[in-house]
Formats: C-alpha cells, sequence, structure tokens
C-alpha cells in the first residue's frame, strides 16, 4: 500500500580472511513507500542492537577491510511519506553477514647450506582451514614444488606462499 514502507532485500554474505577487504554490498529489491533514505548498520552480535554506519547513505556500502570478528550488516530505510504516522516511517530489511576466517600460519626451519649440494625445506602450516596448497620460489624463480617440502639446491632465498582452503594464506 502507499501507506506503509517495505524494507530493501540485500544479499552477499561473504567468507572473508583477516584483513582482507570484503566486496560490496548493494540492494537487490529496492525499498517501497515514498521518498527513501537508507542508513546502513552493523553489529558483531544479532542479538545486541545495531549502529549506525557514520556516512553509509546509499542503496551501496563498501564495508572496510581489517574486519576484527565476524559481523553483520543491515539497511534501515526511511519513507517520508503523508500516510505514515508523525508522515515518517520506517524498516529494516533482512541481514548480511561477513565472516572472518583465521589466515593459516607456517613455520619452517633455518636451513644452512654447507657441505651437501641440497638441503630440503620443509614447511609445516597450522590454523585455517586445511587442506594447504604451496607456492615456492627460490634464487632461480618460481619453483615446480607444489608440497610441503622443496630440495634447495642453489644458495639463497627460498620463500614458500601455504593457502588454506578459504583461500586464506601466509
Amino acid at each position: 500500500s502507499v501507506n506503509e514502507t517495505i524494507a530493501s532485500t540485500v544479499a552477499g554474505d561473504q567468507t572473508v580472511c583477516v584483513g582482507e577487504d570484503p566486496a560490496p554490498f548493494t540492494v537487490t529489491t529496492p525499498a517501497t513507500g515514498g521518498t527513501l533514505t537508507y542508513q546502513w548498520q552493523s553489529t558483531t552480535d544479532t542479538l545486541v542492537a545495531y549502529t549506525d554506519i557514520v556516512g553509509a547513505t546509499s542503496d551501496v556500502y563498501d564495508p572496510p577491510a581489517g574486519l576484527t570478528d565476524t559481523t553483520y550488516y543491515r539497511v534501515l530505510v526511511n519513507s517520508e511519506n503523508a500516510g505514515c504516522p508523525s508522515g515518517m516511517c520506517a524498516d529494516t530489511s533482512n541481514y548480511l553477514t561477513i565472516t572472518l576466517v583465521n589466515n593459516p600460519t607456517a613455520t619452517v626451519a633455518d636451513v644452512l647450506k654447507c657441505t651437501s649440494n641440497s638441503e630440503t625445506i620443509t614447511v609445516m602450516p597450522s590454523g585455517g582451514t586445511g587442506p594447504y596448497t604451496y607456492s615456492w620460489s627460490g634464487p632461480s624463480g618460481p619453483r615446480t614444488e607444489t608440497g610441503d617440502s622443496v630440495i634447495a639446491s642453489v644458495p639463497g632465498t627460498y620463500t614458500v606462499t601455504v593457502m588454506d582452503s578459504e583461500g586464506c594464506t601466509v
């Protein structure tokens, strides 16, 4: 009816690694009910009141990188409408969830090349969500080894990127 405000629908639950930047949210079904204004809100606990996000007043919101907890977002829609009590109606959308997952960690023992022609370097990942994938590089560039070990046959610095099944890296 013309005399009520029907909230927007928002979509886009996301799982992000600690420190990553979530993708922007957008209203998938616009609100109805007169001249509309938007106010995005967030909380880290759906049992606690949502808080207005300063400056987040359009139908699109780009959440910040660096979240420290799983966070829930919704949009409050206000409508100036003569049919509403006091000329203003409001309604809230469903909520979106940005689920935060921890990055893996990795330990590598220092390897000193002394008299042998090669040393095996092994990385020991933990945390994050297995299984893990590995990407090695060394003094000669990227390596073809994809497991948790590499044979270091040339002196120099070797690096490994460990990625867990959520796409988080260390």
